[in-house]
């Protein structure tokens, strides 16, 4: 309430301002003003308030300030200027409305964000679905029965997981055992179904052999004896008679050089170059005067 010098008085009851004026000599004395302010402070309906204290309907006793709210009636019980709406009220007291996407407001066990249960034909959480309970990782290894899973209560199976070898179980969930042999333990590339060595990367099929080291690298199943090496390149070993294996001008059937001191030909014997047939005429230079001419040579016609 404010007053002023002339004596008005102004009253302000929910969003109306009602102006008394109480002039002196005008209305006789003051009766005016003191009926009406009775009136305003009367609680004529006996629910508590008047209508100062905020009574929007001060003859209907369950309409007053903080009043129950009947929802979507058209009445504003509670005098806050509007009638609530039946999807703003909380039925089932779970902290959620329907205008707050509650979508079973009667079961308090129902709201957005709710514990699901799986694959029991309910919506818990309201979000359109019920959870399929081979979408829930039950050992929390990071992949469900709808991501290939194969054991989801083991949390050391799942797909990609460490195999262990000659295990009855399927841990990386591929479908097949792993068998011991199919491991390829030193990483060369062999497992040891085929890797005669499977601790060592450096023995495996078509590995380097080292020759007459007593290791069989490449797993033909014996040492390579360093004779079978063809060391010079030239198409024999020492064990196919190459008598000289550093020398490539030296292996059987090489073609000699009379009066060298190497065998060539490894066919163990020295060139002599008398023993040589220089000009082809059947006779060597033992007993062909002109070894250079093959019209001389012993038994040929004098001219």
């Amino acid at each position: 309430m404010k007053s002023t010098k002339n004596n008005i008085r102004f009253y302000s009851i929910h969003g109306l301002v009602l102006i008394l004026f109480s002039v002196a000599g005008c209305f006789g004395d003051s009766a005016f003003r003191s009926t009406t302010l009775a009136e305003l402070k009367a609680d004529n309906d006996g629910d508590g308030f008047n209508e100062t204290q905020g009574d929007c309907n001060d003859a209907d006793k369950s309409i007053y300030p903080g009043a129950p709210e009947v929802c979507d009636d058209g009445i504003d019980q509670d005098c806050n200027e509007k009638d609530i709406s039946c999807n703003d009220v909380d039925n089932d007291s779970d902290g959620y409305t329907e205008n707050q996407s509650d979508c079973n407001d009667t079961d308090a066990k129902i709201y957005p964000g709710a514990q699901e249960i799986c694959s029991d034909g309910i919506d818990q959480d309201c979000n359109g679905k019920d959870l399929d309970c081979k979408d829930v990782d039950d050992d929390k290894d990071g992949f469900t029965e709808n991501q290939a899973d194969c054991d989801d209560a083991d949390a050391a199976t799942y797909p990609g997981a460490t195999e262990k070898c000659d295990s009855p179980k399927d841990y990386n969930c591929d479908g097949t055992i792993l068998n011991c042999k199919d491991v390829d333990n030193d990483n060369d590339g062999s497992t040891a179904n085929v890797d005669c060595n499977d601790a060592d990367a450096k023995i495996y099929p078509g590995a380097q052999e080292v020759c007459s080291d007593g290791i069989d690298q490449d797993c033909s199943g014996k040492d390579l004896d360093c004779k079978d090496v063809d060391d010079d390149k030239d198409g024999f070993t020492e064990n196919q008679a190459d008598c000289d294996d550093i020398d490539a001008k030296t292996y059987p059937g090489a073609p000699e050089k009379c009066d060298s001191p190497k065998d060539y030909n490894c066919n163990g014997v020295i060139l002599n170059c008398k023993d040589v047939d220089s000009d082809n005429d059947g006779f060597t230079a033992n007993v062909d005067c002109d070894d250079s001419n093959a019209s001389i040579n012993p038994g040929a016609k004098e001219q």
